[in-house]
């Protein structure tokens, strides 16, 4: 969910990019953001961002960025 850490990311996306590419997809838990991110690189090959709030939101990805870690996601060779 966009948050007052986020503002910048959200304003230079709308003015510099012209709020069409990348399109933000809202997740209502970070957890859920990292593992759609995961996800998305070993369906279509290349690379999804995963923007998560500070210290709380990094611990509630942690997870689903070992998962991505553990199968590979980085190198796009399967586990």
């Amino acid at each position: 969910m966009p948050g007052s850490t986020l503002c910048g990311i959200y304003e230079s996306i709308v003015n510099y990019a012209g709020n069409a590419h990348p399109q933000p997809i809202v997740c209502t838990h970070e957890e859920a953001s990292a593992a759609i991110a995961h996800g998305y690189a070993k369906v279509a090959g290349k690379p999804m961002a995963c923007l998560v709030h500070s210290t709380v939101g990094l611990q509630h990805a942690s997870m689903a960025i070992y998962n991505a870690s553990a199968h590979r996601s980085h190198n796009g060779s399967e586990a």
